[in-house]
């Protein structure tokens, strides 16, 4: 049993709980976590449902090769023990739209010099909790000095990297997010303009690419926070 099982994730109430001192609450989850349907036997995981017998989603992605996985009815690239996929999908990690998107050719905000921007501005406030698009694997978290943006690097399960950057937090190198985890807060830290998230997506060669279509068909961002709570 993965780490990421030890606290289940009761989608309903936004609470996670331990399995070991509140049996009774996870009465009817199933594999990973999602909600065990006894009706169909599938396991419910919101935008798709995953049938435990024969190990793979009953539908394709929604957003096909986006995911990551050649295999569209796979799950986490046949590797639960170390990944998860709680919504079935990405997650926008942010709380509000993109305003500066992918280009080639972008007038910079405070100098106003015109070059690439490769990667998307999300809005979100200053304070205000990032969470992780995909599950993954912190490899680099940065201290923002001398004029630079403090940022978390996660290393996903296909070998991209999302680069979370104007953002503080507290995670340390090897810890192991899930999908909607909270990651840390935004700031202003760098060159910004006001809250918001810059996101960064690179291959497995490490080449910056276009995070909008992965983003496209999100899972929306979580309003309420999951938190942990002792029972009695």
């Amino acid at each position: 049993m993965g780490s990421y099982l030890t606290f289940l994730f009761i989608v309903d109430i936004n609470i996670l709980t331990s399995s070991a001192t509140c049996p009774e609450l996870v009465e009817g989850f199933g594999f990973a976590g999602g909600l065990h349907d006894r009706d169909t036997s599938l396991v419910r995981f919101g935008a798709r449902d995953y049938d435990p017998a024969i190990g793979r989603w009953t539908a394709k992605d929604p957003i096909d090769f986006a995911g990551g996985d050649l295999n569209l009815f796979g799950y986490v690239l046949g590797d639960p023990i170390n990944g998860v996929d709680i919504f079935g999908l990405i997650t926008w990690p942010a709380s509000g739209e993109i305003t500066s998107g992918y280009s080639l050719a972008r007038r910079h905000p405070t100098t106003g010099i015109i070059g690439p921007h490769l990667a998307v501005d999300i809005s979100n406030p200053v304070g205000g909790n990032i969470v992780a698009s995909r599950s993954g694997k912190v490899i680099k978290v940065t201290q923002g000095i001398g004029g630079k943006a403090n940022s978390v690097t996660v290393m996903y399960k296909d070998g991209h990297y999302g680069i979370y950057a104007h953002v503080k937090s507290s995670l340390k190198l090897g810890a192991l997010l899930t999908e909607g985890q909270f990651l840390g807060v935004t700031d202003t830290s760098g060159e910004s303009t006001g809250g918001h998230l810059h996101y960064e997506l690179r291959d497995i060669a490490s080449d910056k690419v276009d995070p909008t279509p992965y983003l496209s068909n999100a899972n929306p961002y979580p309003t309420k926070q999951s938190r942990f709570i002792p029972c009695n």
